[in-house]
């Protein structure tokens, strides 16, 4: 097998614009062994291993179920593939002593969230011990949206995602209501949650689904989206999307709606190009 593979990979090298989905039963370190270290890992992981592994314009997808066999490889010649990396925002002692919109701040002893429309005291909180980013805030009794208790959630074990979802030792929290029956062992963001106008929307998936929170409404759940193939693709170092764009191995998709290729293809190009 290592050496069929051996001949296919110096093929697909001279000509990686045209390869056929493919099934080996071959692991990731034999990959490895013979391709090299790869130029870019995926996110996604199981047992600690990344589920695909990026050779220049090749991908290498791996089964979770089956030790880390490979069972998928594709290439396109116009796509870099976006690897997302493990999201989370650090939560900082208050230091704010003037008004920001949908922040934080501190004003004769007590904590305040600035509202779109008033000055929000946060009652029984102490400037001490509160921690904050942006409309995500901690003290040492109680988690805060905003100016909105959060209510059963733990202080110690909670953290800040990204913009749009936080979670706890309980339950996935985002600023349009909690994720019911979400696995919090597997819960991951993909993107940094926010659109360029500001507002929270973005990615995140567990080990059973995957979720798309579009700044209005409820989280929603992707209906026939594999889990485990799921990539969001977006440019490094881009600015904050208007429109999120992602794949797995069956479908394309712009933000929660299924695309046609071509039309998915023009949009990522556009994207590409406006960096």
């Amino acid at each position: 097998m290592k050496q069929d593979f051996t001949i296919w990979r110096n093929q697909i090298l001279q000509n990686p614009w045209d390869i056929s989905p493919l099934k080996f039963g071959i692991s990731q370190d034999e990959v490895i062994e013979i391709f090299g270290n790869p130029d870019a890992v995926s996110t996604m992981r199981s047992d600690g291993k990344p589920l695909i592994l990026k050779y220049r314009d090749i991908e290498l997808h791996f089964d979770r179920k089956a030790p880390h066999g490979l069972y998928l490889v594709y290439s396109d010649d116009e796509i870099e593939l976006s690897i997302t990396a493990e999201h989370e925002e650090t939560l900082q002692p208050i230091t704010n002593t003037e008004p920001v919109d949908n922040e934080f701040f501190l004003r004769d002893g007590a904590v305040y969230f600035s509202g779109l429309y008033e000055n929000g005291l946060l009652k029984g909180v102490s400037p001490k011990y509160f921690c904050c980013w942006h409309y995500w805030g901690k003290s040492s009794t109680a988690c805060f949206l905003g100016g909105i208790r959060l209510r059963g959630a733990d202080p110690a074990s909670f953290r800040v995602l990204n913009y749009a979802y936080a979670m706890d030792k309980t339950a996935v929290y985002t600023t349009s209501g909690r994720i019911p029956d979400a696995d919090l062992a597997a819960f991951q963001v993909l993107d940094k949650g926010q659109n360029d106008s500001g507002a929270p929307q973005g990615y995140a998936k567990d080990s059973r689904q995957v979720y798309f929170h579009n700044g209005d409404g409820k989280v929603k759940i992707i209906k026939g989206a594999d889990w485990d193939s799921f990539t969001v693709y977006t440019p490094m170092d881009a600015a904050p999307l208007a429109n999120h764009l992602a794949r797995d191995k069956e479908h394309f998709y712009q933000n929660d709606e299924v695309i046609e290729e071509t039309l998915w293809r023009e949009r990522l190009h556009e994207l590409i190009q406006e960096q």
